[in-house]
């Protein structure tokens, strides 16, 4: 039976999985839908399940001892967590859908996989077989054992209230039933009002305070590999719009061109970035074009980041950069957190970061001070 998309306010969507059979260069987003029209959670399906049936149930609370890295904030996204273990034949087969999943999704799905093995078992695990989603650890298993969970993997996708939207396999989870919950999703969230119960969430970030991201060892980096280490000093010749404040401050640099067509795509993107996290990220766009090109250009283009010019290219040629648009993110001490195409950079990963980088200043005080790593 269809859910009728009805005026709520601040639902998200959570999909929830659990892990092994057996008893014992820009992001895809998901369709748009017309505001107007009633948009609906897929339809239960006949299919057969290795725990309690939830669907159309309220969920029980995700209760977590251990986040690796970081604990994720749910922040409207559906969010797809799988019970697992490192033990598991068809969790280990599942991985590189989950990272799809995470990766084609990340603005509006939270994968995240539940085990309930020890630490020193799951994370070297997680590393080796390159999991790239949150990874919750409940050695208790309270959640496992509330839904009932015969066999992994077994998968619920949850809404934002806490309902049970879709139950099953993991493989018989398509994309477009994915789409279809954060459709509907997407149509709670919008212009509604009032209250609902949302999903509980408990657990410390981590065992050490809030961690970065891993590196994507992958990753196609056009420039020399920074990631990890310290970055640059940001040296600019003159700045086009308002000098950024950085003390404490997430440090987001693009290199750029005002003829370059990838990069005059990325600005859009870049301002939402911009928008939403300025507070505690400094957007900077660097051109190693004239002042009065780059003048022009932003006469007739909107760019509200930080935009600055060095003709001189001293960053981009200590990071030796190949190819633009090029992105590098760091946090407050001057360590390289994230590089790739801006196309690449997640909101997710991005606020992974932020989290840390606060972690960071309240664990360790003051970080290394703005003005020691800006030259102008």
């Amino acid at each position: 039976m269809y859910l009728r998309a009805i005026k709520r306010a601040g639902l998200a969507s959570v999909v929830i999985g659990v892990v092994c059979a057996g008893a014992a260069q820009a992001d895809s987003e998901a369709p748009a839908t017309r505001m107007d029209a009633v948009v609906e959670f897929p339809a239960h399906q006949d299919l057969r399940l290795y725990a309690t049936d939830f669907r159309g149930r309220q969920a029980p609370g995700m209760d977590v001892e251990y986040w690796l890295p970081a604990r994720p904030d749910l922040d409207g996204r559906v969010v797809l967590v799988e019970f697992w273990a490192t033990w598991c034949g068809p969790c280990k087969d599942s991985i590189p859908k989950l990272n799809k999943w995470h990766e084609r999704y990340g603005d509006d799905l939270l994968v995240v996989g539940m085990g309930d093995e020890t630490r020193d078992l799951v994370e070297p695990f997680v590393k080796q077989n390159d999991m790239r989603f949150p990874i919750a650890i409940d050695t208790r298993k309270r959640m496992q054992t509330a839904l009932g969970v015969q066999g992994i993997p077994n998968t619920f996708l949850i809404s934002a209230d806490g309902v049970v939207r879709w139950q099953g396999l993991p493989w018989d989870l398509t994309d477009e039933t994915i789409e279809q919950v954060i459709a509907a999703n997407k149509a709670l969230l919008n212009g509604k009002s009032g209250t609902a119960q949302s999903m509980q969430v408990t657990g410390s970030t981590t065992a050490r305070g809030a961690e970065y991201p891993p590196f994507d060892r992958r990753a196609r980096i056009r420039a020399k590999d920074v990631r990890g280490k310290q970055g640059p000093r940001i040296e600019v010749a003159k700045w086009m719009n308002e000098e950024p404040e950085l003390e404490d401050k997430v440090i987001v640099v693009e290199f750029w061109a005002t003829w370059c067509g990838p990069c005059v795509r990325m600005i859009p993107h870049v301002n939402k970035l911009h928008a939403k996290y300025k507070d505690d990220v400094a957007f900077i766009s660097l051109s190693d074009e004239t002042a009065s090109t780059v003048s022009r250009f932003m006469s007739r283009t909107r760019m509200d980041m930080h935009v600055g010019v060095d003709p001189s290219r001293r960053m981009s040629t200590k990071l030796q950069v190949r190819s633009i648009p090029h992105v590098i993110v760091m946090s407050a001490d001057g360590i390289v957190r994230w590089q790739g195409h801006p196309a690449h950079l997640r909101e997710g990963v991005l606020r992974q970061i932020i989290v840390a980088n606060k972690s960071d200043l309240g664990l360790a005080g003051s970080a290394t001070p703005a003005a020691s790593r800006f030259d102008q």
